[in-house]
């Protein structure tokens, strides 16, 4: 069975690369490809991305299609491992289950792209299907194969610049804590080796990777302090002129959803360079008001930031700004990459931008469906499926949590990792020993109680967003 459940995989994979051939390239795709073309690299989007792909060109293989068929590769092969290994457990329902992951309209719509966070997913899904192969069979993870989910892991740290916080914990429950035990040196764990990863990923793009630094860090704080600002009706800025600040406010420069209409020059001008990036050098540094802002205004911050929360895990109806569903079609380009687009990824459109803006297509219904499985796993004898498991649910919480607090826009995309890895923890824990009886039931009615509550505060909540603008 574990055969038939790997060949299948293999197939969908190949299948996969043939129906979705070369991938859809997005704006922020074709930016890089110029980058790897060009070799000049700039950290705005993740330079390993552009650096890769630079490669791969010298290598002959250049367009989207290679990368695309390498992102797709990884993907199914991570699945296809742990499929494999639940089958070979005596689970072959949950392998099934766990490649049936890849159809859900969201994740399928989106893993069509040559994107960040669709190689960042491929990434950790392949981690975790190398090391669940060996581990769910009693064995320790070779040499090679551990190297494989270094490598793996690393890359999916440095193509997404908030994946520390969903890949850290990941890596350490890969590696089995490194011996940790306790609860407590776990968590610390986690934090140091989040703080390090953050604190290195400058360094690493800078001076190994040669990009030139964007300035993209001032985002989040012109992010934080326009909603300060806002919702605590402050006069202005620092460094902001008051007359400035109030034509912002006028144009509705602020919306919890995403910091982007901040540097949107057509509706604010040049408020974003004002503030960060062309920021007089007489003035304190951003990161100095932003921090001073927040310290001075902590409920108007914790509001801002409430919002944002309430627009990502799209507890009320997603608004306009916040698609769901990927483009079927790629940005225009001169080099021709991600043409021509297909016909099967404009197929897959409505029903991921259906589900998408329904309750099943919250964040937060999926966290529902994390808690509910980690109150069983608490339950659950120690045992390879268990821990694993636990690693994976782990990395959807530590995800999420980074997300509401470091997060600048409410896509869908960025949470998808979170779905993925509830829907793999949930194959692992139908594949442990001595659960708790009757753990599935309980997990549906809690995702059927989410689903009620969300839609019920979905009808009872304004359909539209005062401070979208």
């Amino acid at each position: 069975m574990s055969m038939r459940v790997g060949v299948a995989a293999a197939i969908a994979g190949a299948g996969w690369i043939a129906l979705f051939w070369p991938g859809v390239v997005t704006f922020d795709g074709v930016d890089q490809y110029r980058q790897a073309l060009t070799g000049d690299l700039d950290d705005w989007h993740p330079p390993i991305m552009a650096a890769t792909w630079r490669l791969l060109i010298r290598l002959g293989l250049g367009g989207s299609g290679p990368f695309f068929a390498v992102q797709t590769a990884l993907f199914f092969t991570g699945l296809g491992l742990l499929a494999a290994a639940l089958a070979r457990a005596g689970r072959p329902r949950a392998g099934w289950a766990v490649l049936g992951c890849a159809l859900f309209p969201p994740l399928a719509s989106w893993m069509t792209c040559v994107l960040k966070d669709a190689q960042m997913i491929a990434c950790l899904a392949a981690a975790t299907g190398v090391t669940a192969h060996y581990r769910l069979a009693g064995r320790s993870v070779p040499g090679g194969a551990r190297a494989a989910v270094v490598l793996l892991v690393g890359y999916a740290v440095l193509v997404r610049a908030n994946a520390a916080f969903g890949a850290v914990p990941l890596a350490l429950a890969l590696g089995q804590w490194g011996g940790l035990t306790r609860p407590v040196a776990r968590v610390g764990a986690a934090l140091a080796g989040i703080v390090l990863v953050v604190a290195l990923g400058g360094s690493v793009n800078h001076r190994l990777l040669g990009a030139r630094p964007s300035l993209v860090e001032r985002t989040l704080p012109v992010f934080d302090m326009a909603g300060i600002a806002t919702l605590t009706d402050l006069p202005t800025l620092p460094g902001l002129p008051v007359a400035t600040w109030s034509q912002a406010r006028a144009r509705h420069c602020y919306t919890p959803v995403y910091w982007d209409v901040l540097g949107d020059e057509t509706r604010c001008g040049a408020l974003a360079d004002t503030l960060a990036f062309d920021r007089d050098p007489n003035l304190s540094p951003v990161q100095r008001d932003w921090l001073q802002l927040i310290a001075a205004h902590p409920l108007g911050y914790a509001e801002h930031r409430l919002l944002h929360a309430v627009s990502a895990l799209r507890l009320l109806p997603p608004p306009r700004q916040a698609p769901a569903a990927a483009p079927y079609a790629s940005q225009p380009n001169g080099w021709g990459v991600g043409q021509p687009a297909r016909a099967a990824a404009r197929a897959l459109q409505p029903a991921a931008a259906a589900i998408g803006a329904s309750p099943v297509g919250a964040p937060a219904w999926w966290l529902i469906g994390a808690f509910a499985l980690a109150a069983a796993l608490r339950r659950t004898p120690p045992q390879p499926a268990r821990a694993l498991a636990l690693g994976l649910l782990l990395s959807a919480f530590g995800m999420e949590a980074g997300l509401l607090v470091v997060g600048i826009a409410s896509d869908l995309r960025y949470h998808l990792w979170a779905a993925v890895a509830t829907g793999l923890a949930a194959g692992l824990l139908a594949a442990c020993e001595g659960a708790p009886v009757g753990w599935g039931r309980r997990s549906a009615l809690a995702l059927a109680a989410g689903l009620i509550a969300l839609a019920g505060l979905r009808i009872a909540a304004p359909a539209t967003w005062a401070l979208a603008g």
